[in-house]
């Protein structure tokens, strides 16, 4: 389905509102935890996610989609933590797809 660019200009805005609140939401959990949201540990946070996802796909522990909600945990939360766009982010993606598409 070919959306125009009003559609998909409105579709990113409202992606990015669901992120952002999951991305807040994240962060508030992982400031509760003590879990750190900076480059340093974030990134640890995220790399051991990222190979769990991809162990999850070779069959080893865990579902894809938990391991894929795990990762995208992370992510959001060091987005947020960070000052890193929602709205800016999925328009670099839409990008991305229709260039790739």
């Amino acid at each position: 389905m070919e959306l125009t660019l009003k559609e998909r200009k409105k579709d990113i805005y409202n992606a990015a509102v669901i992120l952002k609140r999951l991305g807040l939401e994240a962060r508030d959990k992982c400031i509760d935890e003590n879990w750190g949201l900076d480059w340093k540990e974030g990134g640890c946070y995220l790399h051991l996610e990222t190979s769990e996802f991809i162990e999850s796909l070779r069959g080893k522990k865990g579902t894809p989609e938990t391991e894929a909600a795990q990762v995208l945990f992370i992510l959001l939360g060091m987005m947020h933590r960070n000052g890193v766009n929602f709205e800016t982010t999925l328009t670099e993606l839409d990008s991305e797809v229709v260039i790739r598409g």
